[in-house]
């Protein structure tokens, strides 16, 4: 027996009475119509068409659409597909535009649930898939499921039931998962497309539990359209069986609730299966009218699948009954149903293959035009940026140009400068003169080789940018090199209250490098050091090997320190680390840069480590001369 109404339909009832809003009244509906729609179709397809008259009044955009697709399910399953087409246009845009994915997929699923009624197979197989994209982005596992049983659907019209077997057999792991009313659904038509399937293959038993079970739940729901399905499976499963009780129980029910039901897709297949057993059992009359029937209902829904599946059944009953004319009509008619969908089949996969390519087509275009425009904008730029490299080396140059230009004209009057003044104070020292005099003459001489000495600075980190610096290579020996540029900056140490060392350690090979350069590279390490470390602190500087290639010089202080920041700042040109020890210095900031340019030039490696407050570290690695170039020494001489 159908059970009545499922208590959720009152409780919606009573949330529809309180819903005051429009909005809120609408979805309501919808919910009714869903609900509702699953034991009466027309009651389902009245509530949905006042949910749009609703949203339509009040100009509900969202609400309305979901009201029409419960219209269009609605009207797909009483088989009215046109009508259930021209209801689903334009809805898909709308949930998507509103985030709601679920039923943009349901809209898609039921528009691929209306050509496989129809027979359009691929048509259904290609849109079930979209909607199923669509299910699993949004997580909606319930119609993922039903999508996926859809294509089960479509492989049984196809003739593969194994296949679709396989199909129901994944859906029954997902649903396993899942619990309330929507999953006791789909556990309904699981079970009743399994029923189904197992017919095809013979598996009589085994369809008939699945139909008991898909029955059983029908009835508990009140789906009195599944329940005429399985009462028709039912029915040529015991005729199999030869069990007549079972037969006739099944036949009998069917004849009860077949007024009631009104899917027509399903009382159609209950029908032919109903005819079936009518042919198992021997009776020819009943099961010819038993089919006729089933024809007629296929052929007034427009189901030409089953429609032609009559046609064939009916080939087999009239060759039966010896009416060779008859089974000739039907046979002629079921191969002109067949040829029409394989053709309509072809023509659309033909028709999506032709769109594909023509798709590729403007895709590779695309490509091809966005590749062209790369390649434009690419050789653009690299024009622009070789533009700029040449600007750039022409003001370099320029640059370079004008300070070696002006450090020239300046070097030559503060050469003058200075010499004037070292003559003149030579010449006042004992003379009696004022002591003032002596004292400018002092900080005139001073000046003159400050400036001197930037000027050169200047002159040197230009040559070395501009690629002018030239090395002059020669083999020479590294504690002589540090032991002279130790005893220049001697002096300053001491009167810096800083304690200056200097040592080699082990076996150090000869160097190959530009004296001149190398002088300078130590000079400014150790001036630098001595400059930045207070009264009381330490500079040391040593020679060791750094590798069959290398010599390292290491200059090590005990003075301010320097952070990560201020290192990258201080190797810079003119990049002078500010802070209060600086204050009290003077300089241009090029002492490092130059000795870290010079390093370089020689194929060295120039390393700095410090920390504020603990010193500084910085080594020089400089390349070892080759054993042709070395000079022998012979007793402490030369040879």
């Amino acid at each position: 027996m159908i059970s009545g109404p499922h208590p959720q339909e009152s409780a919606l009832w009573k949330k529809l009475e309180n819903a005051r809003e429009p909005a809120a009244r609408c979805l309501v509906l919808r919910e009714l119509a869903d609900h509702v729609g699953r034991y009466d179709l027309a009651r389902s397809l009245a509530l949905a068409e006042q949910g749009i008259e609703v949203a339509s009044l009040n100009n509900l955009t969202y609400e309305g659409a979901l009201c029409r697709l419960e219209r269009a399910r609605s009207l797909r399953l009483l088989g009215q597909y046109a009508e259930a087409k021209a209801t689903l246009e334009g809805l898909c845009p709308i949930f998507l535009d509103s985030g709601d994915t679920s039923s943009a997929g349901l809209a898609i699923k039921t528009k691929a649930a209306t050509y496989l009624d129809l027979g359009e197979l691929q048509e259904a197989l290609d849109a079930n898939e979209e909607a199923l994209a669509l299910f699993d982005a949004g997580g909606d596992q319930i119609n993922y499921c039903s999508a996926v049983m859809d294509s089960a659907f479509i492989f049984n019209e196809r003739g593969q039931f194994s296949d679709a077997l396989s199909i129901l057999q994944s859906v029954e792991t997902r649903l396993n998962t899942l619990s309330g009313a929507d999953a006791d659904y789909q556990w309904l038509v699981l079970d009743a497309a399994r029923a189904q399937n197992l017919l095809a293959l013979e598996s009589i038993e085994e369809a008939t539990t699945a139909a008991d079970r898909a029955l059983a739940r029908a009835e508990q729901i009140g789906n009195r359209n599944i329940a005429a399905a399985c009462q028709g499976i039912i029915a040529a499963c015991a005729a199999r069986l030869g069990n007549i009780d079972r037969f006739d129980a099944a036949i009998t029910a069917f004849r009860a609730i077949s007024p009631l039901a009104d899917d027509p897709y399903d009382l159609t297949v209950g029908s032919i299966n109903c005819g079936r057993a009518m042919m198992i059992r021997g009776d020819v009359e009943a099961a010819e009218e038993w089919l006729t029937r089933a024809l007629a209902q296929a052929e007034q829904s427009g189901i030409k699948k089953l429609a032609g599946e009559c046609h064939n059944e009916l080939v087999r009953l009239f060759k039966q009954k010896g009416d060779a004319a008859r089974a000739l009509y039907h046979f002629e008619e079921y191969h002109r149903i067949d040829t029409d969908l394989r053709r309509t089949d072809l023509t659309r996969r033909v028709a999506r293959m032709e769109m594909q390519v023509k798709v590729e087509q403007v895709r590779m275009e695309t490509v091809e035009r966005s590749r062209q425009e790369l390649e434009r904008l690419v050789e653009q730029r690299t024009r622009e940026l070789q533009e700029a490299k040449n600007h750039a080396e022409l003001a370099n140059r320029s640059k370079s140009d004008f300070l070696a230009h002006m450090t020239h004209e300046l070097r030559t009057p503060l050469n003058a400068i200075i010499g004037f003044a070292e003559l003149i104070m030579l010449q006042l020292n004992g003379s009696g003169s004022s002591p003032k005099h002596a004292n400018y003459l002092a900080d005139i001489h001073s000046s003159g080789k400050l400036l001197l000495s930037t000027i050169n600075d200047i002159l040197d980190i230009s040559k070395i940018e501009a690629g002018k610096r030239d090395l002059d290579l020669e083999s020479y020996e590294a504690d002589k090199l540090i032991e002279e540029c130790a005893s220049l900056v001697a002096g300053r140490a001491r009167d810096a209250d800083v304690e200056l060392e200097f040592s080699v350690l082990g076996d150090v090979q000869p160097l190959q490098i530009d004296l001149l350069a190398a002088k300078q590279i130590v000079l400014n390490l150790l001036t630098n050091a001595v400059k930045y470390t207070p009264g009381g602190g330490s500079v040391k500087v040593k020679a060791f090997a750094n590798g069959a290639d290398m010599v390292c010089i290491e200059v090590t202080d005990t003075g301010i320190g320097m952070s990560a920041e201020n290192i990258a700042q201080a190797i810079k040109p003119f990049g002078q680390v500010a802070n209060a020890f600086n204050k009290k210095q003077v300089g241009t900031g090029l002492g490092l840069p130059i000795a870290r340019s010079l390093t370089e030039l020689h194929g060295g490696r120039f390393v700095i480590e410090s920390e504020l407050g603990q010193g500084t570290r910085i080594r020089v690695m400089l390349p070892v001369a080759p054993v042709k170039a070395r000079r022998v020494m012979v007793a402490g001489s030369r040879v």
